[in-house]
């Protein structure tokens, strides 16, 4: 198919784009087969951008289009929720968040959270081993991210439906996008990866609440509703037009490298390494934080774990690349001990990053201690770092 390269000035509402539209850093600010409305029209323009390439067969869409203003449907595949299902999926909030919602309707208090959020990337503690550079880049591409009208509608989405959830959404974006870092990511994969971090449960809103804050077992009919969650997901982004790598990190990221997820069974290189990595802090922030069925797990339980996990639920070199650069303890560090002491992470000791050298600064029973000495952890198998004393996320 010849593709029609046309100026800025020469689009039309209904034009489709044929290739990636990126900005000068080389980011991707529009993804091939996106329908093009005035919003995004005007968005290349107060971006600079001079030409894009159409679909030719585009260039006569209707005028229809451009006096709306709208994106027209684009379902590449059917739900995967049933029908039957689909009653109990909040549908009021699926129908007006998602379909009927204008990008300027959008909670001011939501836009006032996110807000927040981006701000506080930039005071959050880093790693001794991260680039201290990461929460400036990483600020400016979520700001790109939760920018965009689609996504800034899907998050709408599941902050009214749950807001735990979309708490737990930030953080996965924030570890994955340090891992991602840590594994050599340039600007433009790490969008795609934090694009597909932070929706990577948006298919979890098409399910009833009921099912996702129920403390029991699950029936086998739930666990079957639950586990279509990553495909609906997946549907999600690709009928919005997002990246493919991003959306397959909502398919993907239940699955396990033995062949033990969901929906699908992968294995090893069949999952897609964004895939792999939202896998790995999806799991990590879960386990730290408290469940209706079980309490929340200790930070070293939950580093034990992921290394105990390498080469069966995840690729042991994205594990120990975790522990290094997003999981290990920054020196300095507040940290409470099992034995119930505090103390401040003095170093990494034999080089279990998730067993540090910690300097005692208060006893257990609270006595501050005059002449700090210091625990290498390594040595010490019964005492363990129940939690660091720091801030995750502000609350919503």
């Amino acid at each position: 198919m010849v593709l029609k390269k046309v100026t800025v000035n020469e689009l039309k509402p209904g034009h489709v784009v044929a290739a990636a539209v990126c900005n000068p850093a080389g980011a991707a600010i529009l993804q091939e087969g996106i329908v093009l409305t005035n919003r995004y029209i005007e968005r290349l323009r107060q971006m600079r951008i001079t030409s894009v390439m159409i679909k030719p067969e585009s260039a006569g869409v209707s005028a229809q289009i451009e006096k709306k203003g709208e994106m027209p449907a684009k379902r590449l595949s059917p739900s995967v929720i049933s029908p039957e299902a689909r009653p109990h999926a909040r549908p009021h909030i699926n129908a007006s968040a998602r379909s009927g919602m204008k990008p300027d309707a959008v909670n001011p208090e939501l836009r006032s959270r996110l807000s927040g959020l981006l701000d506080y990337m930039l005071q959050r503690s880093l790693p001794a081993e991260m680039d201290k550079r990461f929460p400036y880049l990483f600020h400016l591409i979520m700001r790109e991210i939760v920018s965009e009208p689609r996504i800034e509608r899907e998050l709408e989405v599941l902050w009214q439906y749950d807001r735990h959830l979309f708490q737990h959404a930030f953080q996965v974006a924030w570890y994955s996008g340090m891992l991602g870092m840590a594994a050599g990511y340039d600007r433009s994969r790490l969008l795609e990866l934090a694009t597909g971090a932070i929706l990577s449960d948006i298919g979890m809103t098409a399910l009833p609440q009921t099912l996702i804050k129920k403390a029991g077992v699950l029936s086998e009919e739930e666990r079957q509703l639950l586990h279509a969650h990553p495909a609906e997901g997946h549907r999600r982004m690709l009928e919005l037009g997002l990246p493919v790598a991003s959306a397959k990190c909502a398919l993907q990221h239940h699955e396990r490298y033995d062949g033990s997820g969901y929906p699908h069974q992968l294995k090893r290189e069949e999952i897609s390494e964004e895939a792999q990595i939202v896998a790995i802090c999806d799991v990590y922030d879960a386990l730290l934080s408290p469940r209706m069925y079980r309490h929340a797990y200790t930070e070293t339980e939950t580093l034990e774990f992921l290394f105990a996990a390498g080469h069966s639920y995840f690729h042991i070199d994205l594990v120990k690349l975790f522990l290094r650069y997003v999981a290990s303890y920054p020196e300095s560090r507040a940290v409470r001990l099992s034995n119930g002491q505090i103390g401040l992470v003095a170093g990494s000791g034999s080089g279990l990053l998730h067993r540090p050298i910690v300097r005692v600064i208060r006893e257990a029973d609270g006595t501050p201690v005059m002449w700090p000495y210091e625990i290498n952890l390594s040595h010490k198998p019964e005492i363990t770092i129940i939690h660091s004393l720091k801030e995750q996320l502000a609350p919503t």
